[in-house]
């Protein structure tokens, strides 16, 4: 006897689309694009849950609030680059020069790659 996989209520993500770790990536990615997109102040949990397709239940679960999930979406981003670990701890760069270089990728990726691993 073939058991059917359970349904999930709405706001969940389908389990075939990943586990917690997917998901919290997912709402990263969809949070990280609304931030730059309008602005911090300007966006609400509200608007970051439906953008990501998951109850604000969910959102909170994986984020205490919104300033965790700013941080946890720079951390996210962060860790895309080799040259963003470069710019950010490589000392044999000037300040000016590493900060040039976190701009550029941050310009980069916000309208390329990461946008696309959405």
């Amino acid at each position: 006897m073939a058991t059917q996989p359970s349904k999930r209520r709405p706001g969940r993500r389908p389990a075939e689309e990943g586990d917690a770790e997917a998901t919290r990536h997912h709402i990263l990615r969809h949070a990280w694009r609304l931030f730059n997109s309008q602005s911090y102040t300007s966006i609400s949990m509200d608007e970051i849950a439906r953008a990501a397709g998951v109850t604000k239940a969910t959102l909170y679960y994986h984020f205490p609030g919104k300033a965790d999930l700013l941080v946890a979406s720079v951390q996210d981003w962060l860790t895309l680059s080799p040259e963003l670990q470069t710019a950010l701890v490589d000392q044999s760069y000037s300040v000016r020069q590493r900060l040039t270089m976190l701009i550029n990728e941050w310009y980069r990726y916000d309208q390329e790659e990461y946008n696309e691993a959405i």
